[in-house]
């Protein structure tokens, strides 16, 4: 109990001797924190902030600068660009509470990876090495989100370059498969088979030889303008089918989609290939 009292009362003296230097210090920090006017510094990764009413502040801020920087060159996952450990220090000797926040490329991690506030009913000493230990397990943690991220990009890397693989694969099957004709095509492949029977049959009838209808009239039946005229109704029918049908195969090699067998369809030749390939394994 003596030597704890004694403790507090150099702490005591000495920030009265320092007082005017430690009110100098923090006038343009008061901004730093609403509530908390704060003597703050800055190493490579690490905000360490200081309550003025903690006595020896200056000192003590400087105690923990030093502790920080050594910690923070011996780790072995060093803090990446943007990553942050934010130290601030309140309370007195024998009743100090340590926070610490991780932000990491300027913004502060979840809540569940925030370490917890430290209590410590100790001196200087021990108060500097738990700084420490929260600075490395702050680093730890860190280190763990940023593999996690890394990992996380990975997967999305790899399932978008799978996706992007599959669709190739469905483009150049569709591009591969045959030609499936649609309503149209259909349409244009009927319009010019009768567009052939009629347009040979308008050939027979035109090549077709004059006939005398009977022997008592002289009346001569001739085919050959009915022939004409149906090689012409039969001829607009095979350009007609013919045009469609061209129409149909371009759409089809331009978008090899509207020419795809249906979901079902594709189904039913899945179900197929996996059952030869049954009969296939159960030959062998």
């Amino acid at each position: 109990m003596r030597g704890r009292l004694l403790g507090v009362g150099l702490s005591v003296a000495g920030a009265l001797a320092g007082g005017d230097a430690r009110a100098a210090s923090t006038m343009g920090l008061e901004a730093a924190e609403p509530g908390l006017a704060v003597a703050a510094a800055s190493s490579e990764g690490v905000e360490i902030v200081v309550d003025p009413a903690v006595l020896d502040a200056e000192m003590t801020r400087g105690w923990i600068e030093e502790r920080a920087t050594k910690v923070i060159g011996e780790l072995e996952d060093p803090l990446g660009e943007g990553d942050l450990i934010r130290v601030v220090l309140r309370g007195a000797p024998f009743d100090y509470r340590i926070s610490l926040e991780l932000r990491r490329h300027g913004r502060a991690l979840a809540a569940e990876h925030q370490p917890s506030e430290i209590t410590c009913d100790c001196g200087s000493k021990e108060m500097l090495d738990r700084v420490a230990e929260g600075i490395e397990a702050g680093a730890r943690t860190i280190a763990e989100v940023a593999a996690r991220e890394r990992e996380e990009a990975a997967k999305a890397a790899a399932w978008e370059e799978a996706e992007l693989r599959r669709q190739e694969a469905e483009r150049d099957a569709l591009v591969r498969a045959p030609y499936r004709p649609t309503t149209l095509g259909r349409a244009g492949i009927g319009v010019l088979g009768g567009g052939v029977v009629v347009m040979i049959s308008g050939v027979i009838m035109a090549v077709r030889p004059e006939q005398d209808v009977s022997e008592q009239q002289i009346v001569v039946r001739d085919w050959s303008s009915p022939g004409y005229a149906v090689i012409g109704i039969g001829t607009a029918a095979v350009v007609g089918g013919l045009t469609a049908l061209i129409v149909d195969v371009v759409r089809c090699r331009r978008e090899p989609s509207r020419c795809a067998p249906s979901p079902a369809a594709r189904a039913i030749e899945g179900m197929r290939w996996a059952s030869r390939a049954r009969a296939v394994g159960g030959a062998r």
